[in-house]
Parts: C-alpha cells; structure tokens; sequence
C-alpha cells in the first residue's frame, strides 16, 4: 500500500512483552482503545500543547505499532 523508508520506533519491552501474551481477540480490543486514546490525547496537546499530552499520544502509537506487528507475526506462523 504504502512504502516508505523504514523507521525504527523504540517500543518499550515491557509492551512487548504483554503484548506476546495476549490473546487475538484481547490484541484487537486494546487497538481499538489505542487509536481512540492517541487521538484524544492528540487533540488535547493541539488544544494545550502541553507534554504530556503528547507523551500518552506516543505510548498509544507505540502500543498500536506492537500490537500490529504481533498480530501480523501470529498470521505469518
């Protein structure tokens, strides 16, 4: 779909880690509340432009990318 040049996020392993555990259906659910959370916390920092805001949008952009990246590791096995 869309090719890019690869990027290296820091995903931290204590994500991971959880993350490896989980089962599909729980994967999905928590993608579902980390797109809502990093879209709400990133329409706070637009409306506040404080740190933190912008810190919990990056922990929810970070948990989608683990998550995704599980899954799509699930479906190739």
């Amino acid at each position: 779909m869309f090719r890019s040049k690869t990027v290296d996020p820091e995903i931290p392993t204590k994500i991971i880690e959880r993350v490896s555990k989980m089962s599909r259906d729980d994967l999905v659910t928590w993608s579902d509340q980390a797109i809502y959370t990093t879209g709400r916390y990133l329409t706070q920092y637009g409306r506040d432009g404080m740190k933190e805001s912008l810190s919990e949008a990056v922990m929810g952009a970070q948990v989608l990318l683990a998550i995704t990246a599980e899954l799509q590791k699930r479906s190739l096995t």
